[in-house]
Parts: structure tokens; sequence; C-alpha cells
């Protein structure tokens, strides 16, 4: 599959897959499913092209039963923004850094957030699996600005 045609699809799950290793590093790997059908890594966005998979038997659900219409505050938590949920977006634009070699590419969503993965990282630090930046702004703060997009940005 092209990674273009990603574009307009709706996230219907995520899986992943993390492996823990005691004072070395974590490793982890996140599977999209979309449109309840297809099944695909999160893309570098520095190639053209994405590979259709096979879920694999350990992989878990990893984002929880919310989307943007179904949710609410039960008053237990107390959150300073409009919360923005996974499940059930579209995708709109494929973003990466082109200066970095091991970074993940990074999905932009119909509702502004943004998802990416980090595949390793030390051991404890919990970065390793799904990254979520509530939009674009978040995405440069904690990334850098010089950014790449399959769609260009205004």
């Amino acid at each position: 599959m092209e990674l273009k045609h990603l574009i307009g699809k709706r996230i219907t799950n995520i899986y992943g897959i993390i492996a823990y290793e005691n004072y070395g590093l974590d490793r982890g790997e996140c599977f999209i499913e979309l449109d309840n059908s297809i099944i695909v890594d999160i893309p570098s966005g520095k190639t053209p092209h994405i590979w259709e998979k096979e879920l694999e038997k350990e992989a878990v659900t990893i984002i929880p039963d919310l989307t943007d219409e179904t949710a609410t505050n039960n008053g237990t938590i107390s959150i300073s923004r409009k919360s923005r949920y996974i499940k059930n977006r579209k995708i709109t634009n494929i973003l990466w850094y082109p200066d970095m070699t091991y970074d993940s590419g990074f999905l932009l969503l119909d509702n502004g957030c943004i998802i990416g993965e980090t595949r390793a990282a030390m051991n404890g630090t919990g970065l390793v699996g799904l990254n979520y930046y509530y939009n674009l702004e978040d995405l440069k703060k904690r990334k850098g600005a010089n950014l790449s997009s399959l769609i260009p940005q205004s």
C-alpha cells in the first residue's frame, strides 16, 4: 500500500507488543487497525510504501475504548484541556523528521492530535510504545519544528 493511501482511513484500534529488559532497553512495536480490516505499522514517513501485516499473537489493545463522541469526565480526573481520543479518528496527514533516522513517522488525526511510536528506550522511562501529542504545537515543542509532511502544511 502506498503511504498516501493512509489519508482518510479510520483508526479502529491500536495494538502493541512491549518487552522490558531490566537495566537495558525496553522494546516495542505498535500495529494500527484501519477501518476494522487492515493492520499496518506506524509509518516512518521516509518510504512511499507501508506494508499490511498479520497481527502478532502477543499484541494487545493499547488504546481505551473511548472516542470523542462517547467520552465523559466522571469528575475523578482534572483535565486542563479537552481530551482528544484516537479511536475512530481519520488520518489526515503523515509527518516525519527528515534528519532523525531513528524516529517513527507521526499520524495527524482529524481532531488535531498526533500519534507516533518509540520502538526502543532505556528501561523504566515509560517511553516505549505509542506516543501521543495533543496537537502540532506539542509535537514541535517536544521534537522540533523541522517537520516534513506528505500533504504540505499551511
